[in-house]
């Protein structure tokens, strides 16, 4: 790809790139400042609720990775997507995973997520998580001002081709939290750029999907139930049924791994998943990397 700087009309530093097909790459690469949500369209701005310790905990963690922002041959801002990225490349190279978010999205309610997108980062990986809502928050009741449809356009029309570039990563691996769960198992039915999927305490999981999985999966779900087991036996069917692993989280509450791990019991089970998702992402994208989390690093 060619690159060339430029700068927009406030003078911030732009870096626009060709792929050769015409389309262009803009990356803003901005200092880290996650900010809560500026509500858009009619969206609701919940930065006044969720006052509780789970909440708290995670308005108080600071993420340590950087902001870039990309955008796809076009100057519109919905367009625009901003991505977190954490990781060294030039430690682990080629070691990719997107990093799917729950429904509290990238904002002051949201900050958890960056925590395990750091404590990935920490282990080997270089993570990428976009903001898929464009900014905005949306009221329960109401549907995510995002689909699986926007989810799969901004990975291999956005993420993929920047990842590729900056990171050598052709194949990654797809972690999705909550809400981001159900769409990393509906695109599990795809191989393009996917090795692995990863779903933490995913939300609406649909057998439907898990039936069709390609790639090899792997459901961390917060407790045993009805909907469990249907995963597990339509896993069992899946074309990469031989690759895939369902476990549970006995009494653990939607949420957890992105709770208050200030918490002891939490703080272990959020470490015992991020060990089994780093396990499964290392035996499925052929990564290695020795050390494991302990929950006091947490």
């Amino acid at each position: 790809m060619a690159a060339r700087n430029c700068r927009n009309g406030r003078g911030r530093s732009l870096w626009k790139k060709s792929d050769g097909s015409g389309r262009s790459l803009m990356v803003h690469v901005l200092l880290l400042s996650v900010q809560p949500s500026c509500a858009r369209g009619g969206a609701r701005n919940l930065s006044e609720d969720s006052r509780n310790a789970d909440a708290e905990a995670n308005r108080t963690y600071a993420p340590t990775g950087r902001t870039v922002v990309l955008g796809v041959g076009s100057d519109s801002s919905d367009k625009h997507l901003r991505v977190y990225i954490a990781g060294h490349a030039a430690k682990f190279r080629s070691k990719a995973v997107v990093l799917l978010y729950d429904a509290s999205g990238w904002n002051e309610r949201g900050h958890g997520i960056f925590r395990v997108a750091d404590q990935l980062a920490a282990n080997g990986f270089v993570v990428a998580m976009a903001d898929h809502f464009r900014g905005l928050d949306w009221a329960p009741g109401q549907s995510p001002p995002a689909s699986t449809g926007t989810v799969r356009e901004d990975l291999l029309d956005t993420l993929m081709p920047y990842l590729e570039d900056e990171y050598e990563a052709s194949v990654v691996g797809l972690m999705g939290l909550g809400w981001g769960g159900q769409h990393a198992l509906r695109l599990a039915s795809a191989r393009e750029h996917l090795g692995a999927v990863v779903v933490v305490d995913g939300a609406s999981l649909e057998v439907e999907a898990a039936v069709q999985a390609r790639v090899p999966v792997a459901v961390y779900a917060a407790g045993e139930g009805p909907s469990v087991a249907l995963l597990r036996g339509a896993l069992s069917r899946a074309p990469a049924a031989s690759s895939c692993e369902v476990s549970t989280f006995a009494g653990r509450s939607p949420g957890f791994v992105v709770g208050d791990w200030s918490d002891g019991d939490v703080a272990t089970d959020a470490a015992e998943a991020l060990n089994r998702t780093n396990a499964f992402f290392r035996a499925h994208l052929n990564i290695f990397h020795a050390e494991l989390f302990d929950k006091d690093e947490l």
